[in-house]
């Protein structure tokens, strides 16, 4: 793909989350003319509306383990190239309470090391120095210092904003009625008003709103909608000075696949504080089941 397709854009980019906005800025300081769609604002999908822990801990090995490490390298380079998105590279833990555990957390860390990460199994004393919150109880914990936290949201917004310094534009509340389709090629986009908007390439990156626009073209996309629930607060303070996520699991047996645990969740410094977590299957639906919160 040249950077002179001889239209007004050569990319257009469908989608203001985290992938699209990644898209549109490589792309962009590469030197591509881009034009970044968003059906309503910036992240107003599952990246403006996820924790944002970058949880390596238990990342299945192989490519699953490298996609996360490269992941969290990136993390690193962004903080560097962004306007600030709130990343912590604050660590995270799963602890134990019964010292009938340690021989199975021995063999995770040495399982964990094998796929990659610098992890250790460390005792209560320094487990509780990582999080004070932590009870008495605890004996030890595997601790991996590569995991991490950021504020999601506000990175697609620090993404679409270095975007549009290298040339990129934006259009927000646009909505894509279709892909444009000749001679069997994608070579722009329709909106809902009925504008035809013609580029060299487009890509696709509107997560759960993607199938919708290949299901005219005979393609199945297999990605389907969840609703996750949390009431956001302004920022309240700071109430510890470290930010972790820990966990006590029954077993750690297929904890790359299963995440039935308890969450602790330490945050520093956040602009704004989310509670609690309701994961529903519920499609595309957009209304909230808790209307109010009081008390």
């Amino acid at each position: 793909m040249s950077a002179a397709s001889g239209k007004a854009h050569d990319v257009i980019v469908l989608g203001a989350g985290i992938v699209g906005a990644a898209t549109a800025y490589f792309l962009a300081k590469k030197g591509f003319r881009v034009l970044l769609v968003e059906g309503e604002s910036p992240a107003w999908g599952a990246s403006g509306r996820n924790p944002g822990f970058q949880w390596l801990h238990t990342r299945k090995a192989g490519i699953q383990m490298e996609l996360g490490l490269a992941g969290r390298r990136l993390a690193d380079q962004l903080r560097d190239e962004l306007d600030d998105f709130e990343m912590r590279p604050s660590g995270g833990m799963i602890y134990f309470v019964d010292e009938r555990q340690l021989p199975l957390f021995r063999a995770f860390v040495a399982e964990r090391r094998a796929a990659g990460l610098p992890m250790e199994l460390i005792d209560g004393k320094a487990a509780r120095e990582h999080c004070p919150a932590l009870s008495e109880k605890v004996l030890g914990a595997s601790w991996n210092p590569l995991d991490a936290h950021q504020n999601t949201g506000k990175l697609v917004d620090a993404l679409v904003t270095a975007a549009r310094k290298h040339g990129a534009e934006m259009r927000s509340n646009c909505r894509i009625e279709k892909l444009a389709i000749e001679a069997g090629r994608c070579v722009g986009v329709v909106t809902a008003e009925g504008e035809t908007i013609p580029a060299g390439k487009v890509v696709l990156a509107a997560g759960a709103w993607s199938p919708k626009l290949l299901e005219p073209l005979g393609m199945s996309l297999p990605i389907s909608a969840m609703r996750l629930q949390v009431v956001e607060t302004e920022f309240f303070g700071e109430f510890i000075h470290r930010t972790f996520e820990c966990h006590q699991p029954n077993s750690l047996a297929g904890c790359a696949h299963r995440r039935r645990h308890r969450n602790i969740q330490r945050r520093e410094t956040m602009s704004r504080q989310p509670i609690g977590s309701r994961i529903e299957r519920a499609g595309l639906e957009r209304g909230a089941l808790v209307r109010l919160l009081t008390g």
